[in-house]
Formats: C-alpha cells, sequence, structure tokens
C-alpha cells in the first residue's frame, strides 16, 4: 500500500464541501458492535451508585432515587441454608453440564428461548451484553458491603464441584446478572414489566431461576443468595428501561421480611416483592433511549 501510495498519489487537495458531517448524538448506527456495546455499557455504568448504610447493608441509587436496598441474611439463617445446600447436591450429576456451561456463557441458554441471532437481534444482543456486564459492577460492590461466607466456609462435607469464587455469597452474581437478563428481555418480548413476568413463569424468568438454582446445586450458593440476586437483578434492569424510556422505577428492598418467608428459593416468591406500582421517574439518557429504541424495533 505504500508502494503504491507512492506511485499514485500526489500532494492532497483540501475541499471544504467533502468535510463529513457529524452524526445526530443519538446515531450510533455507524459504529461497529464492540464500541456500541462499549459506548452503551459506560452511560449505563454512570447511572448507578453503590453505597453502604451500616454493617453488612448496602443500597443503590440511581440519581436521587433508591432502587434496591439490602441487609445481609443473618449467621443464624445461613446455618439453616446448609442443608438446603446438602440437599440440592443431589443434583449435581444431571446438571453439571449447565452449571460448567453457565460459568461463563449465559446469553446463549436466553438466545435458544428467544432466537437472539447477531444479525436479526443485533441491537438485542448488544444491549443485554451491555445489561450484563452493568449487572456485574453493581453486583460486585453489593457484594462487597453485605459480605457472607461462601458453604464450604462452613462446612467442608458440602464438597463444591466447581472453584468456588473468592467474593461474598451474598448475593448470588450469577442471579442477580440472568434476572436482569431476563427482565430486559422479557420487556422487549412482552412489553411487561418484571413482576408480570414473574407472576406468569414466563420463559426468560423461568431460565434465571434454573441458573440460579445450579450455583447452589454446584455448593457455592445457598438459595438466600439466589433471593437476593432476583430482586437486585430485577431492580438493575427496571432502573435500565426506565433510563431508556422515562419511565418510573420501584424502590426494591431485601431484609428481615424477605428472609422470613424464605427458606428455598422459589420463583413464586420473588414477586411479591417487587412492588406493584413503580414511584420514582428516572431522567432518561438519550444514547441509552436510542440504542433501545433500536432493540425494540427488533421486536415489533
Amino acid at each position: 500500500m505504500t508502494i503504491t501510495q507512492e506511485a499514485i498519489a500526489g500532494q492532497p487537495v483540501f475541499d471544504p464541501n467533502t468535510l463529513p458531517y457529524p452524526p445526530e448524538p443519538t446515531d450510533a448506527s455507524y459504529l461497529d458492535g464492540t464500541w456500541r456495546t462499549g459506548m452503551l455499557t459506560s452511560a449505563l455504568a454512570g447511572l448507578f451508585k453503590v453505597a453502604s448504610d451500616g454493617a453488612g447493608k448496602a443500597s443503590v441509587t440511581v440519581g436521587r432515587h433508591t432502587v434496591f436496598a439490602a441487609t445481609r441474611p443473618t449467621p443464624e439463617f445461613i446455618k439453616h441454608q446448609l442443608q438446603l445446600v446438602r440437599n440440592y447436591a443431589d443434583l449435581r450429576i444431571d446438571r453439571s453440564a449447565e452449571i460448567l456451561v453457565q460459568m461463563s456463557d449465559l446469553l446463549s441458554f436466553f438466545g435458544a428461548i428467544a432466537f437472539l441471532d447477531s444479525r436479526k437481534r443485533e441491537a438485542t444482543l448488544e444491549f443485554l451484553s451491555a445489561v450484563q456486564t452493568v449487572t456485574t459492577l453493581v453486583e460486585a460492590q453489593v457484594k462487597y458491603w453485605c459480605w457472607v461466607g461462601r458453604p464450604i466456609e462452613l462446612a467442608p462435607e458440602i464438597q463444591p464441584i466447581i472453584q468456588t469464587p473468592c467474593h461474598s455469597s451474598f448475593p448470588s452474581g450469577h442471579a442477580t446478572e440472568a434476572f436482569a437478563i431476563a427482565a430486559v428481555l422479557h420487556r422487549l418480548m412482552a412489553d411487561s414489566d418484571a413482576r408480570h413476568g414473574i407472576e406468569n413463569a414466563a420463559m426468560p424468568f423461568r431460565l434465571a431461576h434454573r441458573i440460579a438454582v445450579n450455583r447452589t446445586v454446584a455448593g457455592v450458593h445457598y438459595p438466600v443468595d439466589s433471593m437476593g440476586g432476583a430482586l437486585l437483578g430485577c431492580a438493575i434492569a427496571e432502573a435500565i428501561v426506565a433510563a431508556a424510556s422515562e419511565e418510573k422505577v420501584r424502590e426494591v428492598t431485601f431484609g428481615d421480611t424477605v428472609m422470613a418467608e424464605t427458606d428455598d428459593f422459589l420463583l413464586s416468591a420473588v414477586a411479591p416483592h417487587l412492588p406493584k406500582r413503580p414511584l420514582r421517574a428516572v431522567a432518561n439518557e438519550p444514547i441509552v433511549e436510542s440504542l433501545w429504541q433500536a432493540a425494540q424495533a427488533e421486536w415489533q
């Protein structure tokens, strides 16, 4: 290319009429998928702030509004959960293949129920990928403030079948990410919120529940971790959708009331802790709104 340039090119001739016009601020169609996803992830990450409200407590805010608040389970409650973790080990032979794949890949499982083709649903895949990345950033901080020891730290008899992660057991990261993806995907597929989807056992939430339970089967999470993660994931997802559409968000709380009602982690137990009426409006983010509309268009 250097030889060709030297052979055929003269001095550059500048013509101001050929200057390309900058695209509209909300038009990201000229970017490739990696750049669009990265830009969307950056915009979404800026929405969330995580702080501690005291020992074992964390809150997630979007703007001035709290969208999630959690208090970690008590040691007595965790001790009670150990027997459930042991009981779930009986499913390990049946679920070990799923568990291994889901250590690094969740979206393929959702693609199996929603046809997330890279051509037909490119914008959807980009949006869901950004949702999962941002959810990971938020959950990491909630884990930090709500630290709970892993099952193997309490009972060596648990013998997990995968390496136990170094970070807090509560809330479950896999549950958080799976329910965040499910809530956003359900909104695209059915134009309905997480509470409605869970109440009707919509397929994305059935899958999210199975992914979460698989982590207990593996021996690295208590069922209560999945409950906390499911609520956090739904809260994150609805805040993201609100930022894309000027909708309202709920304040979701995980604490003594939830734990008093939660023994095992059942999908039907999640919806009652998602308030029926969203209470607070979230200002929309133009680039988030634009890319959300591109994803919506793929489902019309």
